[in-house]
Parts: C-alpha cells; sequence; structure tokens
C-alpha cells in the first residue's frame, strides 16, 4: 500500500521547483510566487478523513489566511495542488510551469479553427474527444457543439458547447424563459498557452449559432475552483454569479486515480450498496474537490 506523506509531496514539488529555476516564497501552509503573482497549497492524501472532508482547508484558520492573502493586493489567482494530480496526472508538471510563465505562446489568430461543421464533416469528433481526455482535468464530457484550433498540423486547443436548454430569469416584468447555453469544455496543451483561443472559440460558436437564425441570450460556464479564481472568463466579459459545492471523488490508494462515483460503479458494479452505505470501497480514499465557481455571459 501506498504511504502517503504530506513531507514526501512537499519536497518533491519543491524539487520541481528548484529544477527548473522557479521562484517560490513559503509563507506557512502557502506556496507564494510573487513573479505571476500567484500562491498555492499543497493539499495531501492524508489530510482527509473518511467522509471526504478535509480539517485544515475548512477550518476558520485557513480562511483567515486566505481573506489576508486577498487583502495584500499582490496575489490575483490562487491553486490548490491535490496529491493525486501531482502523482498521477501524466501532464500535470507542463500546465503548472505554463501557470507560472513557462510556457510556448501560440497566438489563436494564426491557428487553423475547425468549426462544429467541419469536424462532424472530416468524421475528426474522435480525434477531439481524444484531446480533451487527455489534457482537460475532468476528461471529456457530453456536448453537441465542438471547436478546435490547430497550429503546425496539431490540436492546440478545444472547447465543447451544450444544446439549448430552457431556463426561467427573473426580470422587472415578471419571470421569463431564456434560452441557455453551457459552455461546457475548454483545453490546451500543457505547455502552450493559446493567446485569444478561448475568445476565437467562443466567437466561433456564437457565429454557428447566428447562422442558424440562434441568438442566444446567455452563455454559463464553470470555473475549477482547485486550479484557479476565473479571471480568464472575466476577461471575456462574463461575471462571476454563483458557487458550485465541493464534489465527492474516490482516490485509488494505489494508482491515485480520481474517479467519480458514477465511473467508479461503471468499472465495479458490485460496490454500490458499499457506496450506497456510505462506507469506503476497499482501496479507496474519498476526497471532495474545491467546488466551482458560475460565470454567466449576458449577450441580451
Amino acid at each position: 500500500m501506498r504511504v502517503y506523506s504530506s513531507g514526501d509531496f512537499k519536497r518533491d514539488f519543491l524539487l520541481f521547483l528548484q529544477q527548473n529555476g522557479i521562484r517560490c516564497t513559503e509563507s506557512g501552509d502557502l506556496l507564494l510566487f510573487p513573479d505571476c503573482r500567484l500562491a498555492a497549497t499543497l493539499v495531501c492524501m492524508a489530510d482527509f478523513c473518511p467522509d471526504g472532508k478535509n480539517p485544515k482547508l475548512d477550518s476558520p484558520e485557513f480562511s483567515a489566511l486566505l481573506e489576508k492573502l486577498a487583502l495584500s493586493g499582490r496575489y490575483d489567482d490562487f491553486m490548490y495542488l491535490y496529491e493525486d494530480r501531482w502523482f498521477h496526472d501524466r501532464w500535470i508538471r507542463e500546465r503548472i510551469l505554463a501557470r507560472l510563465g513557462r510556457f510556448r505562446p501560440v497566438f489563436a489568430r494564426k491557428c487553423v479553427l475547425f468549426s462544429n461543421s467541419r469536424i462532424i464533416s472530416d468524421g475528426t469528433s474522435g480525434q477531439l474527444q481524444d484531446f480533451l481526455e487527455k489534457y482537460h482535468s475532468y476528461g471529456s464530457a457530453r456536448c453537441k457543439y465542438r471547436y478546435a484550433l490547430e497550429y503546425g498540423g496539431a490540436i492546440v486547443a478545444a472547447a465543447t458547447f451544450s444544446s439549448a436548454r430552457k431556463i426561467v430569469r427573473e426580470t422587472a416584468s415578471g419571470e421569463v424563459e431564456y434560452n441557455s447555453y453551457e459552455w461546457i469544455r475548454y483545453a490546451s496543451l500543457p505547455d502552450c498557452r493559446v493567446i485569444g483561443g478561448m475568445g476565437r472559440l467562443l466567437k466561433a460558436f456564437l457565429n454557428d449559432l447566428r447562422r442558424e437564425g440562434i441568438y442566444p441570450v446567455e452563455i454559463m460556464s464553470y470555473s475549477d475552483n482547485e486550479w484557479s479564481r476565473g479571471a480568464v472568463y472575466s476577461s471575456l466579459g462574463f461575471r462571476r454569479v454563483s458557487e458550485r459545492m465541493a464534489v465527492e471523488y474516490y482516490v485509488g490508494i494505489e494508482s491515485l486515480e480520481r474517479v467519480s462515483a458514477r465511473k467508479l460503479l461503471k468499472k465495479e458494479p458490485l460496490l454500490e450498496d458499499t457506496l450506497a452505505s456510505g462506507s469506503l470501497p476497499p482501496g479507496y480514499l474519498k476526497i471532495r474537490n474545491r467546488g466551482s465557481a458560475k460565470f454567466l455571459l449576458q449577450l441580451a
């Protein structure tokens, strides 16, 4: 059985920073990266209780620490680096280096845009799905609209969107039913920053809707609180409107693979009674992510 040690995790991460010449300052449970105005904390598997709660992260002391950090005005973003991500995610090191300013820049305007219709007609939707499965933290998901940016003959960024969903909104004249769309996934190559990529893919989606005679009132999306505070959505005109609760996952003690209850039951259906009772299945830990922030783009 793998032995979890916060000391080993921290030493491994700090060695990685040192080997890549990344300047970092320790302040209690925080790691500060002043060169890119980013702060982070390491989340060890050993800190989780059997019910998936993390007393350290949920404590008033840690909340006060984050509040003090925000008031300092020196750090714009925050990242929770989980141990399972660090040791299991093949691409996490490249992603972190990109967050810390070590990335290969690619300008979206120099990329070839693959629209939804082209992806369907070319039969390349499977390739885009594989890209998201490989490079998005939570893999691919069901969608209706797909877009990709290609540079040098390879996909460098991809996005997917939902079909229309009926949403009731309160207005000055009463309740009104709108067509709402969700931006489901966005991912880029882990060592690459596609400058203007999200904006170009969003514009392509809106242009496709208009060609269909559809003029959406709003687009919604979620930002993973583990990874960032979602500033990129704000830069695209989205407003942060609410928070979504933390989600429980199961982490294999040996593999450190993170799976949802649904995926775990699909793989091991005999565990249904175990999960329903709230018990831990053999060989797994239960954890909670940091939830997500809901962002809304009003178009009308």
